[in-house]
C-alpha cells in the first residue's frame, strides 16, 4: 500500500523525467553531426561517434541532467507532504514511520534505475537513424555506474527533504550534496550504493522521530 501510495504521488514526476532524459538522448543523437561539427569548430576534438555518444550523452550533459532529476524525485516526496500540509496524515497512517521511508525508497530507487536504462535502450536502437551503430553491451555497461551515483544522489537527498523543513532551503543544500557528489564519482558501484543504503536506514530512522503535526 505504501509503495503504490509513493508511485501515485511521484509518477508524474517520474513521466516528465523520464521524457526529459529520453528526449535530450534522442536529440543528440539524431543530431550528432550537427554536435559533432559544431564541437571541431569551436576547437573541440575530433571524435568518433561512439567517443561522442559517451562525451556527450553517458558522461556529458544527460548524465548531468539525469543527476539533477534524482534530486528533484527525492525532494518530492516529504518536503512536498509537508508544504501541502499532508504529512501529518501520511504519519499518521497505522504503520510504522520508518515504512513510509523504506516504500518511498524502494520507489524512487526503481524511477532511479528507469531513468538509467533509458539512453542504453535508446541510443543502440536509434544509431540506425542515423546510419550508425552503437553495441548493446557498450550501453548497458554504463547503466550499473550511473544507477549508483543516481541512487546516492537520490538517498542523500531523501535524508535532507526529512531533516529541512523549508523546501527551497531543500532544494538549495540538495543541490550542493550533488556538486559534491560529482567528485565522488569514482567511488566503485558497490561502495556508492552502500553510501545510498546508510543514507534510507538514516532516512527511515528520522522519520520515526517525525512528529505527525508538522
Amino acid at each position: 500500500m505504501l509503495a503504490y501510495k509513493a508511485w501515485r504521488e511521484s509518477r508524474g514526476r517520474f513521466a516528465v523525467a523520464l521524457a526529459a532524459i529520453a528526449g535530450l538522448a534522442l536529440v543528440f543523437v539524431v543530431a550528432e553531426a550537427t554536435f559533432r561539427a559544431r564541437m571541431v569548430a569551436v576547437g573541440g576534438p575530433h571524435t568518433t561517434y561512439a567517443g561522442f555518444v559517451e562525451l556527450r550523452i553517458f558522461a556529458g550533459v544527460v548524465r548531468a541532467v539525469y543527476l539533477l532529476l534524482a534530486v528533484v524525485l527525492g525532494l518530492g516526496g516529504f518536503v512536498r507532504e509537508r508544504v501541502h500540509g499532508t504529512l501529518g496524515f501520511t504519519l499518521a497512517l497505522p504503520v510504522p514511520r520508518s515504512h513510509h521511508a523504506i516504500a518511498r525508497a524502494g520507489v524512487g530507487l526503481a524511477e532511479v534505475f528507469g531513468l538509467a536504462l533509458a539512453p542504453a535502450v535508446l541510443v543502440p536502437l536509434c544509431s540506425p537513424l542515423v546510419g550508425e551503430t552503437y553495441g548493446w553491451a557498450t550501453a548497458m555497461a554504463f547503466v550499473p555506474s550511473w544507477l549508483a551515483i543516481g541512487a546516492l544522489v537520490f538517498a542523500l537527498t531523501l535524508v535532507i527533504s526529512i531533516v529541512v523543513r523549508n523546501d527551497y532551503a531543500a532544494l538549495a543544500i540538495a543541490v550542493v550534496a550533488l556538486r559534491l557528489a560529482a567528485h565522488v564519482v569514482v567511488l566503485p558501484a558497490a561502495a556508492a550504493f552502500g553510501i545510498a543504503v546508510c543514507a534510507i536506514a538514516i532516512a527511515a530512522l528520522l522519520l520515526a522521530g517525525e512528529r505527525s503535526s508538522p
